[in-house]
């Protein structure tokens, strides 16, 4: 909800406890992909960094999670050149 409305700051807030915790799901949980989402605009290494981590985590789902094939597509985007 916070993320539609464009309140990043609160949406950082809101899941910083989900990031800073173990993860539900084999260390990562779906705040790690609320944050990967949110982050590919403003801060894309921090997106590619979630992603890795969600992908390295669910690669053994025993069904794949819909969420990973965007995850591989943020990826495989070009990192802005360094200043």
């Amino acid at each position: 909800m916070f993320d539609g409305i464009g309140a990043i700051e609160l949406a950082d807030q809101v899941d910083k406890s989900a990031l800073e915790g173990t993860g539900e799901f084999n260390g990562v949980n779906l705040g790690h992909v609320r944050a990967a989402r949110r982050h590919r605009k403003d801060d894309i290494e921090q997106a590619k960094t979630l992603a890795r981590k969600i992908i390295a985590a669910w690669r053994t789902a025993d069904q794949t999670p819909p969420v990973l094939r965007e995850l591989r597509l943020l990826l495989s985007r070009p990192s802005p050149p360094k200043l």
